[in-house]
């Protein structure tokens, strides 16, 4: 099993260097300003979490043979769990998710460009084998062991708080007193809080904001409605009338807007995260660090409230291009690149210290001289295969298929380890779905669940397979 992997891994290496992942810059700058007491940009330092940075700092910060061993163990973790998950029930089925996993060019990319992603495979894959295995002998000590691995899942890439809800796998262990149950949750929970309380006081102590991450709710849904459905308009309501006033006076002046004489009504509709981003420092400096971004939730509202089946459409296209389609549709009209005023990396609270100046060691200025930057500068396939991953990019495996055949193969879950990860993979469909309410298509977004989805419907296949030697003949309870 090991050595399929590593002959994959081998492979996805010829095609790929060692190169950034999503957001890499923005990770890297945050790991610089982690020892520092008077952040550069405070919101993008309580916007990211820490374990990601800090990911990436070990892995790319020790040179690129060292980045390439972890990365392998790191895919070989991945193929073992998913091997681990499905083997109990069925020997061909679980070679057969293993395959799945080896050929799938998104498993192959995840690990040659390292960033959220990469940490949470890394990391959900054995998870799942440990919660699928818990049985009765499981102590509470085991039990607050996996809640503090989905701690670590949360402070990988917030949005995984969705697995939060896996403090209910014990209370699928029929063969304890509820009373037991009941304290493994516990244990569960008080695992997977104190790590979130620590970095909310973090968080609190050097930014002002008592949050795992700041900002969501700036992004989420607007950026959706306003940079990629093209719904954000100043008449659809008064929060957003109010906003056209604040973005008249507070963002139209800057250089960026102004040479462009753009206005009011064509700010709205530029098609591009840029002005999205900039309206975060325009909401800070007009209603306060502490407003949590409710000014921008109410627009968001109100343009969805406008155009309700228009927005419904969009979303219910997206979350099946994300799980259906082998090649995603990529946004050809919006610009992603972020340009605008860039003026959200001056959102600070009242009083906060501005950023240092060059020469003064601001974090973009290391950021450029470290050997972070490298990497950035490789992201792109290797000069013989560059023409076919540009031609097949955010190339996937569609998970539907996979999804309806666990449902309907392991139903009506009798096994405890089909409970347990039926669970999870639940948990996991639900958190994208959440996300495409509120964000564009980002294949990327669903690739570190792609294990527990494969894994799923290998285990539901096996119902229709026949028994393989040394397999059991049926599930374990």
């Amino acid at each position: 099993m090991a050595a399929a992997a590593l002959v994959a891994y081998l492979v996805w290496s010829l095609i790929w260097p060692i190169g950034a992942g999503r957001d890499f810059e923005s990770y890297v700058m945050t790991l610089l300003e982690l020892p520092r007491r008077v952040a550069d940009y405070p919101f993008q330092s309580a916007f990211r979490t820490p374990l990601t940075p800090l990911f990436l700092g070990f892995v790319c910060g020790s040179g690129r043979w060292v980045a390439g061993l972890v990365l392998l163990a790191g895919y070989v973790l991945v193929a073992l769990s998913v091997h681990a998950l499905v083997r109990p029930r069925h020997r061909g089925a679980a070679w057969l998710a293993v395959v799945l996993w080896l050929v799938s060019p998104a498993g192959g990319w995840m690990f040659r460009h390292p960033d959220s992603a990469t940490l949470t495979a890394m990391l959900i894959a054995p998870w799942a084998v440990a919660i699928s295995r818990s049985d009765e002998r499981t102590t509470a000590a085991g039990w607050a062991g996996r809640g503090a691995l989905a701690a670590a899942l949360v402070l990988a890439r917030p949005a995984n708080l969705v697995f939060g809800g896996a403090l209910l796998a014990p209370l699928l262990i029929a063969g304890l007193p509820l009373g037991r149950r009941l304290g493994h949750v516990a244990a569960f929970a008080l695992a997977l809080v104190l790590p979130l309380q620590a970095w909310c006081w973090h968080n609190a102590a050097l930014y002002q904001d008592w949050v795992v991450s700041r900002g969501s709710g700036a992004f989420m849904p607007l950026a959706r409605v306003m940079a990629f459905d093209d719904l954000v308009r100043p008449e659809n309501g008064p929060a957003s009338a109010r906003l056209a006033e604040v973005v008249q006076r507070r963002l139209l002046p800057r250089d960026f807007y102004r040479r462009q004489g753009i206005d009011v009504q064509r700010f709205f509709r530029l098609r591009a995260t840029g002005p999205a981003g900039d309206l975060i420092s325009a909401c800070d400096q007009e209603w306060g660090w502490d407003c949590d971004y409710a000014p921008l939730r109410a627009v968001a509202m109100e343009a969805i409230a406008r155009h309700p089946g228009l927005y419904a459409r969009r979303v219910a296209a997206d979350v099946w291009a994300l799980f259906a389609a082998p090649l995603p549709r990529r946004v050809a009209d919006v610009d992603l690149s972020g340009a605008g005023a860039w003026s959200w990396l001056e959102s600070r609270p009242a009083g906060y210290p501005p950023p240092r100046c060059s020469g003064q060691s601001n974090v973009v200025e290391l950021y450029r001289a470290s050997r972070f930057a490298a990497f950035a500068e490789t992201a792109d396939a290797r000069p013989a295969w560059r023409w076919l991953t540009y031609r097949y990019d955010k190339a996937q495996l569609p998970m539907l298929p996979w999804l309806v055949l666990g449902a309907v193969g392991l139903w009506p879950y009798r096994a405890r380890r089909e409970r347990a990860l039926a669970l999870l993979v639940w948990l996991a469909v639900a958190g994208l779905v959440i996300t495409e309410l509120g964000m564009w298509l980002i294949p990327e977004y669903r690739w570190p669940f792609d294990s527990l989805f494969l894994a799923y419907g290998t285990l539901g296949l096996a119902r229709w397979l026949p028994t393989s030697a040394g397999s059991p003949p049926s599930a374990p309870r």
